[in-house]
C-alpha cells in the first residue's frame, strides 16, 4: 500500500483490479494507460499401445500484451496489442513479420461520432467482436478461418444516432 500512497502524492494514480489490468493515470485523468495481458499454453501427450508416454510437446497458443488509454482527455483514446507467441511472430508469405497485432487511435468529438485510424481487427462478424479470451466455450464458426476479414489498415467512421425515447 505505500506505493499507491506515494503515487497519489506525486500527482498520478495507480489502479490494480483483477480482470481489468493495471491502470496508471495522471491526477486530472487527462492521460492514462491500462496494461493487460493474455496468455494461453497447452501440453500434448501421446502414449503408445502399452500406455507408456511416447512423446510430449508444449506450445504457447497466445502471449499478448494490451495497452490502452487516453491522451489529452477522454476524446482521444488509443489501443495497442502486441503478440509474442510463435503464431503471432511467424514470417508471412510476403516475407514480413510483425509482433504488432493492433495499433489504433480513436477520436470521439461527441457521443454520436467516433473516428478511428490505424491497424485493428475488423468487426465483421460475431467471432471478431467477442475476444477469444472472453469465451467460456469454443464459439467460432467453421467458415471464419477460410474467409477471414482479418486485421487491416483502416480509417473507420462510426456514427451512433441519438435514441429518442417516447
Amino acid at each position: 500500500m505505500p506505493i499507491l500512497t506515494h503515487a497519489q502524492d506525486k500527482g498520478y494514480k495507480v489502479n490494480i483490479k483483477a480482470g481489468d489490468g493495471i491502470t496508471l493515470a495522471t491526477a486530472d485523468e487527462k492521460y492514462s494507460m491500462t496494461i493487460k495481458s493474455n496468455f494461453s499454453a497447452g501440453v500434448n501427450l501421446e502414449f503408445d499401445k502399452d500406455g507408456a508416454e511416447a512423446s510430449s510437446a508444449f506450445n504457447i497458443g497466445k502471449a499478448r500484451l494490451n495497452l490502452s488509454g487516453n491522451l489529452m482527455g477522454p476524446k482521444l483514446t488509443y489501443s495497442l496489442q502486441f503478440g509474442f507467441s510463435p503464431s503471432d511472430t511467424k514470417t508471412l508469405p510476403n516475407g514480413n513479420s510483425s509482433f504488432v497485432r493492433n495499433a489504433v487511435i480513436h477520436y470521439k468529438p461527441n457521443s454520436h461520432w467516433q473516428l478511428s485510424f490505424g491497424q485493428t481487427k475488423v468487426k465483421a462478424n460475431r467471432a471478431h467482436i467477442t475476444s477469444s479470451q472472453l469465451l467460456v466455450f469454443t464459439g467460432r464458426s467453421i467458415v471464419d478461418t477460410p474467409f477471414p476479414a482479418g486485421s487491416r489498415l483502416w480509417c473507420i467512421q462510426r456514427i451512433q444516432p441519438p435514441i429518442h425515447r417516447q
